[in-house]
């Protein structure tokens, strides 16, 4: 959830992987906003002369993404952007370095229901393509925190596109479902403690277990 202090954890984690000589390396991996994707855009902007609505939302983004072609033909695209990343991401695993993703395959397939909701995009083959290629990650965290705080937090950091309450409901009502985050797979932690709380159960659980093995 939004607010759940994601980059305070991922910092935490990188900082204590440099502090034991450990390289990592973190990918923000949420489709259709990645830097490859963030830098098409901008590309784009510049060919059509700023015709491309402007960031976030706004009536005129919404407009053109609700044409079914246009739609279709970003969805492609970010899956495909997304699909490039994971490539990249085994190149950078295979050479050492911890991966830590801001963000994964999960959290796109929940915004891609959120926002294309009549478009069945788990049928298309660039997707299944994705969910072939995507790397199987060591340890999956659920950061949560209720839809209230994660207003409050947005409010407290000054978010630029914060998403509204209802919209939030949603989101949340989503990383509950356990088809989408299964429990077996992630663990879920409430992040509406101390930090360090969260920060310790994730330390504990990644080093303890790497230990282990």
């Amino acid at each position: 959830m939004d607010g759940a202090g994601k980059s305070t954890q991922i910092s935490s984690l990188q900082d204590y992987l440099s502090t034991h000589g450990m390289k990592s390396s973190i990918f923000w991996s949420r489709g259709g906003y990645t830097f490859g994707f963030e830098l098409l855009k901008k590309i784009l902007r510049f060919l059509l002369n700023k015709k491309l609505p402007p960031k976030g939302k706004n009536s005129k983004r919404t407009k053109i993404i609700s044409n079914p072609l246009i739609a279709r033909t970003w969805l492609n695209l970010a899956i495909l952007d997304l699909i490039a990343l994971y490539s990249f991401i085994r190149i950078k695993s295979f050479l050492g370095y911890y991966i830590i993703c801001d963000r994964y395959v999960e959290d796109t397939r929940l915004d891609f229901i959120i926002n294309f909701p009549s478009i069945t995009f788990q049928n298309y083959l660039s997707w299944k393509l994705l969910e072939f290629i995507k790397p199987k990650p060591n340890f999956s965290f659920l950061l949560m925190v209720s839809p209230a705080l994660s207003v409050s937090r947005g409010l407290e950091k000054d978010e630029p596109y914060p998403d509204d309450l209802v919209t939030l409901k949603k989101r949340y009502n989503l990383y509950s479902d356990p088809s989408i985050f299964s429990p077996k797979q992630y663990k879920i932690l409430d992040c509406s403690v101390k930090k360090e709380k969260a920060s310790k159960s994730i330390l504990t659980s990644v080093f303890s277990k790497s230990k282990s093995q």
